[in-house]
């Protein structure tokens, strides 16, 4: 009896499978067809394409890539492949067309490019541990490349010096941590020799990793000292009993004066701190504008206006007179007359007079309007 050890059996058995599987096409197919590495290779390459279940194999492929590449860029290259449903022609054509070797070859040169030339200097927010992610992607991206076109991988010094290389931050303890690595080369486990190992090293240096935490701790503290230290929450209730929130006019009018000047005082506290310190404004109020504030506002504002322009009519008119009476003495009048005339309104005087009058005073208005431009 022969003795076949455990690493040689299953290949053994492989070896078996691939010889009965030769001599059961062999009364069938004649043509040699070369051996494949394994079992479901040789299956694959011998299946019949006349077999009866072949068309519905077919068409359901077909099927799955449709479904698959529907409403994007791969949908094309399967569109002749449709009127037959033909899934192999499609699969073909999609691995031709979409994942050939310049696909790969692209991949592997955009990765390869990226580990070697892409920097981190630190001065973003983008920390040094996304940084040392993209490395680790690029990286398994380049090992699935190099399983369908010929490349030689990098090592892993060759990968600890491209992320050293990388990084160019003036970070004191970070240049000291890096420095710390690249010294580091005896043995198999050195941080030098092992990317893994250099990354945990240097990881924790990493400036802007140091500062989001020292500005969390620094909100931490800020909260806490804006905290009732008895009760451990945020202070509700004044020194006259007077709780801080919001209040109705009914329930505004049944406080104290001492506590409304103290709600009042902590509203205006509330709102320099939300506003930068600012001081608040004459026009800001405490709570929602209501209609009839609204309404006041709006009877103010109208009222302003129809009181500017009946100042401004009346100077006008006072011009007018000013100018008749200018004119009417000019022309040969007394003043005596034109200080009647002015009494007595347009209706008795010169309409030449008149005439006159409200050309010049155009003209005057129109020069005042410029000089105010």
């Amino acid at each position: 009896m022969v003795s076949v050890s455990g690493s040689t059996l299953p290949r053994k058995i492989e070896s078996f499978q691939r010889e009965l599987l030769l001599l059961s096409w062999q009364g069938t197919d004649q043509r040699l067809i070369p051996l494949r590495n394994c079992v479901e290779e040789e299956l694959i390459a011998r299946f019949s394409h006349t077999h009866s279940l072949f068309r519905d194999d077919n068409k359901m492929v077909y099927d799955f890539l449709e479904a698959a590449t529907r409403s994007t860029i791969y949908a094309v290259s399967i569109k002749p492949s449709q009127r037959t449903k033909n899934g192999r022609k499609a699969y073909t054509a999609l691995i031709a067309q979409h994942a050939g070797e310049d696909k790969w070859e692209r991949e592997l040169k955009s990765q390869e490019s990226f580990l070697k030339t892409r920097v981190w200097k630190g001065n973003s927010a983008f920390s040094l541990e996304k940084f040392i992610e993209q490395h680790r992607a690029g990286y398994i991206s380049m090992q699935q490349c190099s399983e369908h076109v010929t490349f030689q991988l990098p090592d892993e010094p060759t990968r600890v010096r491209w992320l050293l290389e990388a990084i160019q931050c003036s970070d004191p303890n970070l240049i000291a941590a890096i420095a710390h690595v690249r010294a580091d080369k005896t043995g198999v486990n050195a941080k030098r020799n092992n990317f893994e190992a250099c990354v945990a090293y240097i990881l924790p240096m990493d400036p802007i990793s140091r500062k989001r935490k020292a500005q969390n701790n620094g909100h931490t503290i800020a909260n806490v000292s804006g905290a009732n230290v008895s009760t451990g929450q945020k202070e509700s209730v004044g020194s006259t009993g007077v709780e801080f929130r919001y209040y109705t006019k009914a329930e505004y009018k049944t406080l104290s004066d001492p506590q409304k000047v103290e709600l009042k005082s902590w509203r205006q506290k509330q709102h320099n701190g939300k506003n930068n310190g600012k001081s608040k404004t004459s026009n800001e109020q405490d709570g929602p504008v209501t209609k009839g504030q609204l309404r006041s506002t709006v009877a103010s504002v109208i009222q302003e206006q129809l009181s500017k322009r009946q100042k401004k009519q009346k100077q006008s008119d006072e011009q007018f007179n000013a100018l008749c009476h200018a004119l009417s003495e000019f022309s040969g009048g007394t003043s005596a007359n034109a200080t009647a005339a002015a009494a007595s309104g347009a209706s008795s005087r010169d309409e030449r007079v008149v005439k006159f009058a409200t050309k010049l005073q155009g003209i005057l208005s129109r020069s005042s309007g410029k000089k105010s431009e």
